[in-house]
Protein backbone atom coordinates (compact mmCIF):
# COMPACT_ATOMS: atom_id res chain seq x y z
CA UNK A 1 0.00 0.00 0.00
CA UNK A 2 1.75 3.08 -1.31
CA UNK A 3 2.65 6.04 1.46
CA UNK A 4 2.48 3.26 4.05
CA UNK A 5 4.45 0.35 5.87
CA UNK A 6 1.41 -2.40 5.26
CA UNK A 7 0.89 -4.72 2.24
CA UNK A 8 -2.28 -6.41 1.25
CA UNK A 9 -1.43 -9.92 -0.48
CA UNK A 10 -4.26 -11.85 -2.86
CA UNK A 11 -4.94 -15.24 -3.53
CA UNK A 12 -6.73 -16.26 -6.48
CA UNK A 13 -7.38 -19.19 -7.95
CA UNK A 14 -6.53 -21.18 -11.74
CA UNK A 15 -4.94 -18.21 -13.95
CA UNK A 16 -5.96 -15.18 -11.61
CA UNK A 17 -6.93 -13.16 -14.59
CA UNK A 18 -10.67 -12.33 -13.59
CA UNK A 19 -12.11 -10.94 -10.35
CA UNK A 20 -14.09 -14.34 -9.97
CA UNK A 21 -10.78 -16.06 -9.49
CA UNK A 22 -10.52 -14.04 -6.12
CA UNK A 23 -10.33 -16.48 -3.07
CA UNK A 24 -9.14 -14.17 0.04
CA UNK A 25 -6.88 -11.84 0.79
CA UNK A 26 -3.95 -10.75 3.75
CA UNK A 27 -2.99 -7.79 5.15
CA UNK A 28 -0.18 -7.22 7.15
CA UNK A 29 -0.20 -4.12 9.09
CA UNK A 30 3.61 -2.89 9.65
CA UNK A 31 5.01 -1.19 12.83
CA UNK A 32 6.85 1.57 13.51
CA UNK A 33 8.29 1.93 16.76
CA UNK A 34 10.57 4.99 16.86
CA UNK A 35 13.98 4.95 18.97
CA UNK A 36 13.91 0.83 19.17
CA UNK A 37 17.43 0.41 18.00
CA UNK A 38 18.63 2.98 20.63
CA UNK A 39 18.44 -0.33 23.00
CA UNK A 40 21.30 -1.93 20.93
CA UNK A 41 22.94 1.27 20.65
CA UNK A 42 26.35 -0.18 21.87
CA UNK A 43 25.89 -3.21 19.43
CA UNK A 44 26.03 -1.27 15.83
CA UNK A 45 29.55 -0.95 15.92
CA UNK A 46 29.97 -3.34 13.97
CA UNK A 47 28.01 -6.31 12.10
CA UNK A 48 24.86 -7.59 13.58
CA UNK A 49 23.00 -10.45 12.55
CA UNK A 50 19.79 -10.86 13.71
CA UNK A 51 17.81 -14.36 14.41
CA UNK A 52 14.54 -14.78 15.09
CA UNK A 53 10.99 -16.32 13.41
CA UNK A 54 8.49 -14.88 11.74
CA UNK A 55 6.28 -12.48 13.86
CA UNK A 56 9.01 -11.67 16.37
CA UNK A 57 9.52 -8.37 15.31
CA UNK A 58 13.00 -8.58 12.84
CA UNK A 59 11.61 -6.07 10.05
CA UNK A 60 9.99 -3.86 13.09
CA UNK A 61 13.83 -3.44 14.06
CA UNK A 62 16.08 -3.46 10.82
CA UNK A 63 14.06 -0.50 10.04
CA UNK A 64 14.67 1.57 12.83
CA UNK A 65 18.27 0.43 13.04
CA UNK A 66 18.39 2.05 9.47
CA UNK A 67 16.82 5.19 11.13
CA UNK A 68 19.40 5.41 13.88
CA UNK A 69 22.89 4.70 11.80
CA UNK A 70 21.50 7.07 9.06
CA UNK A 71 19.78 9.85 11.02
CA UNK A 72 21.60 9.66 14.73
CA UNK A 73 25.04 8.20 13.43
CA UNK A 74 25.28 9.51 10.17
CA UNK A 75 27.02 7.01 8.61
CA UNK A 76 25.98 6.67 4.85
CA UNK A 77 23.48 3.94 4.81
CA UNK A 78 22.32 1.45 2.03
CA UNK A 79 19.18 -1.06 2.61
CA UNK A 80 18.77 -3.75 0.20
CA UNK A 81 14.78 -3.61 0.07
CA UNK A 82 14.17 -6.89 -1.54
CA UNK A 83 10.01 -7.61 0.02
CA UNK A 84 9.28 -3.43 0.40
CA UNK A 85 8.55 -4.10 3.43
CA UNK A 86 11.46 -1.95 5.11
CA UNK A 87 10.56 1.28 3.41
CA UNK A 88 7.40 0.55 2.02
CA UNK A 89 5.46 0.47 -1.12
CA UNK A 90 6.45 3.08 -3.82
CA UNK A 91 9.64 4.99 -4.99
CA UNK A 92 9.65 7.68 -1.95
CA UNK A 93 10.76 5.63 0.97
CA UNK A 94 9.10 5.39 4.38
CA UNK A 95 10.58 8.37 7.05
CA UNK A 96 10.54 5.49 9.55
CA UNK A 97 13.71 4.04 7.56
CA UNK A 98 15.54 7.58 7.82
CA UNK A 99 17.43 9.02 5.38
CA UNK A 100 19.26 5.58 4.34
CA UNK A 101 19.59 4.38 0.20
CA UNK A 102 16.87 2.47 -0.50
CA UNK A 103 17.83 -0.50 -3.14
CA UNK A 104 15.01 -2.49 -4.42
CA UNK A 105 14.92 -5.88 -5.90
CA UNK A 106 12.30 -6.57 -8.35
CA UNK A 107 12.75 -10.41 -8.39
CA UNK A 108 14.03 -12.35 -5.17
CA UNK A 109 16.67 -14.20 -6.85
CA UNK A 110 18.53 -11.19 -7.87
CA UNK A 111 18.69 -9.75 -4.16
CA UNK A 112 22.58 -11.39 -4.01
CA UNK A 113 23.27 -9.39 -7.09
CA UNK A 114 22.15 -6.00 -5.55
CA UNK A 115 24.14 -6.83 -2.51
CA UNK A 116 27.78 -7.09 -4.55
CA UNK A 117 26.09 -4.13 -6.68
CA UNK A 118 26.05 -1.60 -3.69
CA UNK A 119 29.26 -2.85 -2.51
CA UNK A 120 31.13 -2.18 -5.64
CA UNK A 121 29.23 1.25 -7.13
CA UNK A 122 27.62 2.84 -4.18
CA UNK A 123 30.64 2.54 -0.99
CA UNK A 124 27.94 1.97 1.61
CA UNK A 125 29.37 2.29 5.74
CA UNK A 126 26.74 0.17 6.29
CA UNK A 127 24.84 -2.18 3.98
CA UNK A 128 21.11 -3.41 5.46
CA UNK A 129 19.20 -6.51 4.48
CA UNK A 130 16.00 -8.42 5.21
CA UNK A 131 16.38 -12.13 5.41
CA UNK A 132 19.43 -13.50 4.02
CA UNK A 133 18.21 -16.67 2.27
CA UNK A 134 20.63 -18.92 -0.50
CA UNK A 135 24.62 -19.83 -0.46
CA UNK A 136 24.96 -17.15 -3.25
CA UNK A 137 23.56 -14.22 -0.37
CA UNK A 138 25.78 -16.06 2.32
CA UNK A 139 28.81 -15.83 -0.23
CA UNK A 140 27.94 -12.01 -1.09
CA UNK A 141 27.45 -11.53 2.86
CA UNK A 142 30.99 -12.48 3.09
CA UNK A 143 32.48 -10.58 0.09
CA UNK A 144 31.04 -7.25 1.54
CA UNK A 145 32.83 -8.32 5.54
CA UNK A 146 35.92 -9.02 3.48
CA UNK A 147 35.80 -5.24 2.21
CA UNK A 148 35.17 -3.37 5.87
CA UNK A 149 31.61 -2.92 5.21
CA UNK A 150 29.62 -3.40 8.14
CA UNK A 151 26.29 -5.23 7.44
CA UNK A 152 23.16 -5.78 9.63
CA UNK A 153 21.32 -8.82 8.33
CA UNK A 154 18.32 -10.87 9.15
CA UNK A 155 18.02 -15.09 9.03
CA UNK A 156 15.06 -16.68 10.16
CA UNK A 157 15.70 -19.26 12.81
CA UNK A 158 14.99 -19.78 16.44
CA UNK A 159 18.50 -20.24 17.32
CA UNK A 160 22.27 -20.39 16.38
CA UNK A 161 21.69 -24.08 16.10
CA UNK A 162 19.23 -23.33 13.67
CA UNK A 163 22.01 -21.63 11.38
CA UNK A 164 24.60 -24.50 12.08
CA UNK A 165 22.20 -26.86 10.79
CA UNK A 166 21.47 -24.97 7.89
CA UNK A 167 24.31 -25.93 4.69
CA UNK A 168 23.30 -22.35 3.29
CA UNK A 169 23.32 -20.31 5.86
CA UNK A 170 26.39 -22.07 8.33
CA UNK A 171 29.13 -20.04 6.46
CA UNK A 172 27.70 -16.85 7.69
CA UNK A 173 28.93 -17.76 11.21
CA UNK A 174 32.29 -19.00 9.96
CA UNK A 175 30.99 -22.81 8.68
CA UNK A 176 32.11 -26.08 9.78
CA UNK A 177 33.95 -28.91 9.45
CA UNK A 178 34.21 -32.24 10.84
CA UNK A 179 37.88 -33.22 13.03
CA UNK A 180 39.07 -35.73 14.68
CA UNK A 181 39.91 -36.37 18.25
CA UNK A 182 42.84 -37.48 19.91
CA UNK A 183 42.68 -39.56 22.74
CA UNK A 184 43.55 -36.88 25.26
CA UNK A 185 41.35 -33.86 23.38
CA UNK A 186 38.43 -36.28 24.13
CA UNK A 187 39.08 -36.30 27.39
CA UNK A 188 39.55 -33.02 27.86
CA UNK A 189 36.44 -31.87 25.90
CA UNK A 190 34.54 -34.44 27.55
CA UNK A 191 33.81 -35.82 23.98
CA UNK A 192 31.76 -39.42 23.48
CA UNK A 193 32.52 -39.53 19.59
CA UNK A 194 35.89 -39.47 17.58
CA UNK A 195 34.96 -36.56 16.01
CA UNK A 196 33.94 -32.83 16.65
CA UNK A 197 32.14 -30.23 14.52
CA UNK A 198 34.85 -27.29 14.62
CA UNK A 199 33.82 -23.54 12.85
CA UNK A 200 36.27 -23.24 9.77
CA UNK A 201 36.58 -19.33 9.50
CA UNK A 202 35.50 -16.15 11.27
CA UNK A 203 31.93 -15.28 11.36
CA UNK A 204 30.84 -12.68 8.64
CA UNK A 205 29.45 -11.20 11.84
CA UNK A 206 30.84 -9.68 15.16
CA UNK A 207 27.78 -10.21 16.82
CA UNK A 208 24.57 -12.15 17.11
CA UNK A 209 20.67 -10.78 18.38
CA UNK A 210 18.34 -13.82 19.06
CA UNK A 211 15.06 -12.66 19.02
CA UNK A 212 13.09 -14.99 21.31
CA UNK A 213 10.19 -12.93 20.94
CA UNK A 214 8.84 -9.56 20.70
CA UNK A 215 9.85 -9.04 24.53
CA UNK A 216 12.93 -10.87 24.75
CA UNK A 217 16.20 -10.58 22.60
CA UNK A 218 19.42 -12.01 23.49
CA UNK A 219 22.63 -10.46 22.25
CA UNK A 220 25.87 -13.22 21.84
CA UNK A 221 28.40 -10.24 22.64
CA UNK A 222 31.39 -12.22 20.06
CA UNK A 223 30.03 -14.32 17.65
CA UNK A 224 32.88 -16.24 17.13
CA UNK A 225 32.97 -17.25 20.86
CA UNK A 226 29.25 -17.95 20.44
CA UNK A 227 29.54 -20.39 17.51
CA UNK A 228 32.29 -22.49 19.13
CA UNK A 229 30.28 -23.03 22.50
CA UNK A 230 27.20 -23.88 20.38
CA UNK A 231 29.46 -26.60 18.70
CA UNK A 232 31.57 -27.84 21.98
CA UNK A 233 34.92 -26.72 20.42
CA UNK A 234 35.77 -24.52 23.24
CA UNK A 235 35.58 -23.87 26.72
CA UNK A 236 35.81 -20.15 26.37
CA UNK A 237 33.43 -18.48 28.26
CA UNK A 238 30.64 -16.81 26.22
CA UNK A 239 29.06 -13.71 27.18
CA UNK A 240 25.55 -12.76 26.38
CA UNK A 241 23.01 -10.11 27.51
CA UNK A 242 19.54 -10.17 28.06
CA UNK A 243 17.12 -7.56 27.27
CA UNK A 244 13.78 -7.91 28.34
CA UNK A 245 11.10 -4.97 26.30
CA UNK A 246 8.17 -3.57 27.98
CA UNK A 247 6.07 -1.44 25.53
CA UNK A 248 4.26 1.31 26.48
CA UNK A 249 2.49 4.61 24.73
CA UNK A 250 5.15 6.61 24.49
CA UNK A 251 8.41 4.89 25.64
CA UNK A 252 9.79 1.18 25.47
CA UNK A 253 11.16 0.04 29.14
CA UNK A 254 13.71 -2.54 29.16
CA UNK A 255 15.35 -4.41 31.96
CA UNK A 256 19.26 -5.59 30.97
CA UNK A 257 20.96 -8.60 32.21
CA UNK A 258 24.72 -9.29 31.32
CA UNK A 259 25.31 -13.63 31.74
CA UNK A 260 28.09 -15.60 31.08
CA UNK A 261 27.85 -18.99 30.25
CA UNK A 262 30.62 -22.38 30.97
CA UNK A 263 31.12 -24.85 28.97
Amino acid sequence: IAGTLHRAAFARAGDGDSDDDFQFATIRFARHVAGLARVLQRHLTGSLLIVGQAGVGKTTLLRDISHFLSVDAKQNVIVIDTSNEIGGEGDQSHEAMGVACRMRVPDREDQYRRMVEALTNHTPKVLIVDEIMTKRETQAARSIHARGVHLVGTVHGKSIHDLLANPDLKGLLGGTQQVILSANERKEAGAATKTQAERVQQPVFDRILVLKSRTEWEVYEDAATAVDFHLGSSRKPMAKTVYKLTYRPSEVVVETRRLTSIY
